[in-house]
């Protein structure tokens, strides 16, 4: 049985006219720095960041300046990690994607 509060995210859903998402841990299931992190063997290290920016003990902008700091990637290292890496999506994604296609939704 849904809840109230999935029933109404339901019927605003099929009212949208616009779409935008946080993709890291909504969409995708990951952190894409922290997967690129681990592409770059530094994952212990960026991953403390992160989890202090999610939990609010640390700003994003300050995380994420220290995040880059800790990888200083190159383009090539972000482009080969681009096209070796396959984002595990979030259980419904497909689906919700495929609706904002199929209605013509703007998204960003």
């Amino acid at each position: 049985m849904e809840s109230e509060e999935e029933t109404e995210a339901r019927r605003l859903w099929k009212k949208a006219d616009a779409v935008c998402f946080d993709v890291d841990s909504t969409i995708c299931m990951d952190e894409s720095i922290d997967e690129f992190a681990r592409y770059l063997l530094h994952y212990e290290e960026v991953r403390e960041y992160t989890e202090q920016a999610v939990s609010g003990m640390l700003s994003f902008k300050k995380s994420l300046n220290i995040r880059l700091d800790i990888l200083k990637p190159t383009r090539q290292q972000l482009q080969d990690f681009m096209e070796n890496k396959t984002p595990k999506l979030t259980p419904g994604s497909k689906e919700i994607i495929a609706d904002i296609h199929r209605r013509h939704i703007p998204y960003i």
